[in-house]
């Protein structure tokens, strides 16, 4: 009875190591099929490398949409848009990185009060972002769209930095990692802000000149609901505006 527990013992274990074997023997011959290399964990580390220095496609619809802009809007200046777009998109990281809005001087109050909230928010929770060697792949027009009583131009970049995000209480949570990104932004010229949905048209009003509250009234005339101030056409109308900079996902 020894003997043959001890031959199906060795019958058994022969069995596992010979799957073990084939196991690895596999994964080693679909890692070399796969990334050039029999190791895996190598494989994975070299697949991360071309990720990370692989720029991010965008959604280039620039010749389609640019000559239906030109026909509503004849002045309407691509490459002078185009270098403003990156130029405050370079300006709102750094505002970011550096806690202050003076590097965003010559944005949109739009553009202001979205990074004054980022800014706000990581002061709070003591940490910063830190994006270094930041560069611009591309720029593109992404959609035109024209409905309750504006127009949007919908714009995307691709682009690429060194993160790092430190924490006052636990130093470096990440370390310069390179990162490519991709940013849309949307630029918006109200043609008849009475026409715009209310609910929409809070995004797209202006600024108390007085206090710098939001003005949330609809209307040619409104009342700041904080000072009292009077402000008539409180929104920029009938003038193309960087309205909003956002991470895409």
């Amino acid at each position: 009875m020894f003997y043959v527990l001890s031959v199906l013992g060795i019958l058994v274990g022969g069995t596992l190591a010979g799957t073990i074997i084939y196991v690895i023997y596999r994964v080693r011959q679909i890692s070399q099929q796969a990334f050039g290399t029999p190791d895996i964990v190598e494989g994975f580390k070299q697949q991360e490398e071309v990720y990370n220095n692989t720029p991010k496609s965008v959604s280039g619809m620039t010749n389609v949409e640019l000559p239906k802009i030109k026909r509503d809007f004849p002045e309407f200046n691509w490459p002078e848009w185009k270098k403003i777009c990156e130029n405050t998109l370079r300006a709102y990281l750094e505002a970011i990185e550096n806690k202050s809005l003076t590097y965003l001087k010559d944005a949109s109050d739009a553009i202001k009060q979205q990074a004054d909230l980022i800014i706000g928010e990581e002061k709070k929770l003591g940490i910063t972002e830190c994006f270094d060697q930041l560069q611009i792949h591309r720029t593109e027009i992404s959609r035109y769209e024209k409905k309750d009583g504006m127009c949007k131009i919908k714009i995307q970049s691709a682009l690429q930095y060194y993160y790092s995000k430190i924490s006052e209480e636990k130093g470096k949570i990440i370390d310069n990692k390179k990162q490519q990104c991709r940013y849309d932004m949307e630029l918006v010229f109200v043609q008849d802000m009475s026409k715009v949905d209310d609910d929409l048209a809070y995004e797209y009003v202006g600024n108390c000149p007085n206090c710098g509250a939001p003005m949330i009234a609809v209307g040619s005339t409104r009342r700041c609901q904080y000072c009292g101030t009077e402000v008539k056409e409180a929104y920029n109308t009938r003038v193309w505006t960087l309205h909003r900079i956002d991470k895409a996902k």
